[in-house]
């Protein structure tokens, strides 16, 4: 007796198209999320960065005194911006996986966080700005590498902007950012 092998079809069936078309829309929507997550947060530095003559007069340690000053900033405008780009990328995220029912608690809180921080939080960032100055002492030691790579990424988005087209421009001015990190 000889076992009977099955026959394998020659072609795998593929998924249903109209399957398919919706995974590919909703990885485009959590790709888009995540797009305009990111462009929030690179171009809310940068704007901020006209705010920096009203902070205190004193030293202003590295990373940590910029983020102070786009948080006093942001009470109103970059905390709310920064937390509805988050609680969409986490929705997109999660309704990717069919989890969009199970993290509506999560989004809700932090929408509820957010409220509270955008309204109450400017105290706690002007008791951070009052405590930063020790950490002012790195200023010397990371302000030089961190010019040397806003730098290299300025002038690699300025040289290389047809090769990397259209983002030339972006990525020359994601400098700016970079340096808008710096200490004083």
């Amino acid at each position: 007796m000889h076992d009977e092998v099955p026959e394998v079809p020659s072609v795998i069936p593929m998924t249903n198209r109209k399957d398919r078309t919706m995974r590919q829309h909703k990885r485009g929507k959590a790709m888009a999320a995540a797009l305009v997550a990111t462009t929030a947060a690179l171009t809310a530095a940068p704007a901020t960065s006209a705010f920096a003559a009203e902070g205190d007069p004193g030293t202003s340690p590295v990373f940590i005194g910029p983020m102070l000053r786009l948080f006093s900033f942001g009470a109103t405008v970059g905390i709310p911006t920064a937390c509805q780009a988050g609680t969409a990328a986490i929705g997109s995220g999660a309704g990717e996986y069919g989890l969009a029912q199970a993290s509506s608690g999560l989004i809700d809180a932090i929408n509820n966080a957010c409220d509270t921080i955008s309204t109450q939080g400017e105290q706690y960032v002007e008791m951070g700005q009052a405590m930063d100055d020790p950490a002012s002492a790195l200023n010397q030691y990371l302000n030089g590498p961190i010019q040397q790579f806003a730098d290299t990424i300025t002038q690699f988005g300025t040289a290389y902007s047809s090769a990397i087209a259209p983002f030339g421009p972006t990525v020359a001015g994601f400098g700016g950012t970079i340096a808008f990190f710096e200490g004083s």
